[in-house]
């Protein structure tokens, strides 16, 4: 027994992106908003996977020199000096 099956595209992806946008705001929901600023210092996560048992899972305090606003997020800048 052979059923047939109509594909509508606009509809699935409509569903698919109210699911997504569902989940997007029950995770937003319990942030806590934050502004980064100048002379503000942040810690830069390392890839958990790749480190051992006892080893930091951040990299050192950095110092945010410059914060460039865009219209819909901020970058920020900092100094994590020379790459050797």
């Amino acid at each position: 027994m052979s059923t047939s099956y109509l594909e509508n595209w606009a509809a699935i992806q409509h569903l698919k992106q109210e699911v997504t946008n569902a989940a997007n705001k029950q995770e937003n929901k319990h942030r806590i908003p934050h502004e980064y600023h100048v002379r503000d210092k942040i810690l830069i996560l390392k890839q958990i996977k790749k480190l051992g048992k006892l080893q930091c899972p951040t990299q050192e305090p950095f110092v945010i020199d410059e914060r460039q606003d865009l219209p819909f997020n901020c970058t920020v800048v900092i100094d994590k000096g020379s790459y050797k």
